[in-house]
């Protein structure tokens, strides 16, 4: 995909992504201390909101994220914002 800044220094574009593994990343998070043990199987369950797929050589999903005017979407459902870059 591509990213592009407005004349406010706002991120815009869309950026396919990749990931495997994600119910290991989301209970590492958990054991750790990153994220609070409940939200562990949420975010797992991302992984159903992309794309199945074949990612660097294990099974995964796919997903486009979307940036306009610093808005991060995850398909259509806003996640964050980021913000302006200057």
């Amino acid at each position: 995909g591509a990213l592009a800044l407005d004349a406010a220094g706002r991120l815009n574009g869309a950026v396919n992504v990749g990931f495997s593994g994600i119910e290991e990343v989301a209970r590492n998070l958990s054991r750790t201390g990153v994220i609070p043990p409940e939200m562990a199987p949420i975010v797992g369950a991302l992984a159903l909101a992309g794309k199945p797929g074949d990612v660097a050589g294990r099974r995964g999903a796919t997903f486009s994220l979307l940036l306009k005017e610093g808005v991060l979407q995850l398909g259509k459902f806003p996640v964050g914002i980021i913000p302006p870059l200057y």
